[in-house]
């Protein structure tokens, strides 16, 4: 099994507005997301479709502190690619926040740093040019998503 990240695009209710985080290592922004951890695997092998949202909920939590009933997931909408240069398949969920809050960057594993330093929640005004690669793609699949179902749009 290659490697599969998991993640959930985060949107406000409210402000309409996304939240983007800022990596310590390339200053490149990110969404709330991360690999496959042996207990999502174990239930990977009995359901796939549970094991990714259990994953992307567990990064959510470990990396924003938004905890799983805080958001709502649009059931119409995942992201999902391969990326060959990291050789790593993504599943993105589209997740409702009711409004824009603070993140908290929960303490990483003893002896390591936080994954991200910073965050923002920007406005949704497509298009987008927020990161080359995979981050605009799923902008622009978003966007798609919005015209083609008008009621999912959150704000």
């Amino acid at each position: 099994m290659s490697e599969i990240t998991c993640g959930i695009f985060v949107m406000t209710k409210l402000q309409g507005s996304f939240l983007l985080l800022t990596k310590r290592k390339n200053l490149k922004y990110d969404i709330p997301k991360g690999g496959m951890e042996d207990k999502h695997k174990k239930t990977y092998q009995k359901d796939k479709e549970k094991a990714f949202k259990e994953c992307a909920f567990d990064e959510l939590k470990q990396e924003t502190g938004i905890f799983p009933g805080e958001i709502q997931l649009d059931s119409k909408f995942d992201y999902r690619d391969f990326d060959k240069e990291q050789q790593k398949n993504r599943v993105i969920f589209l997740g409702r926040l009711e409004k824009e809050r603070e993140i908290v960057f929960l303490p990483p594993k003893k002896g390591e740093k936080p994954e991200h330093i910073a965050y923002k929640w920007e406005k949704w005004h497509p298009p987008h040019n927020i990161r080359e690669g995979w981050m605009n793609y799923l902008l622009k699949e978003l966007d798609k998503h919005f015209n083609e179902y008008p009621e999912s749009k959150p704000f």
